[in-house]
């Protein structure tokens, strides 16, 4: 075998390693992500569940979608149920004859910490992972 011969022959294996690690990255990138969503070559997925979610999870409900509404109004949503993430949400009100909030207070379906001393002092399980997957909806 010349010289050329091995050259070529190693660069096709090197070629065929850079073709599977591509493969791999492609694959890996859009499984599950830290926060529980995964995300495809469509991008972010709004589905987030109990059973993907990393860590704790911080609703007294199994699953639901986050979005960002108008750029802001960070929110979850299960059941037909909006629930305010951010405060920006959480205070917003109705346009139409000023009656009542937008979405419903997150602390309806927010779960108490699952240490029962930090519990009793009101502490709830951070949700913060939630709000930066939807801060990813936003424009």
């Amino acid at each position: 075998m010349t010289t050329m011969q091995k050259s070529s022959k190693g660069q096709k294996i090197a070629a065929g390693v850079l073709v599977t690690l591509a493969a791999l990255f492609i694959w890996f990138g859009s499984s599950v992500k830290p926060d529980g969503s995964t995300a495809g070559p469509a991008g972010p997925n709004p589905d987030i569940s109990k059973a993907t979610f990393q860590g704790d999870w911080p609703f007294t409900l199994k699953s639901g979608k986050v979005r960002c509404d108008e750029g802001r109004y960070l929110v979850f949503e299960s059941g037909g149920t909006t629930y305010a993430l951010n405060g920006v949400a959480a205070s917003r009100e109705f346009q139409i004859m000023g009656k009542g909030k937008m979405y419903e207070p997150l602390e309806k379906i927010w779960r108490p910490d699952p240490n029962p001393d930090f519990a009793k002092a009101g502490l709830k399980v951070n949700v913060g992972d939630v709000i930066q997957h939807a801060q990813k909806f936003c424009p």
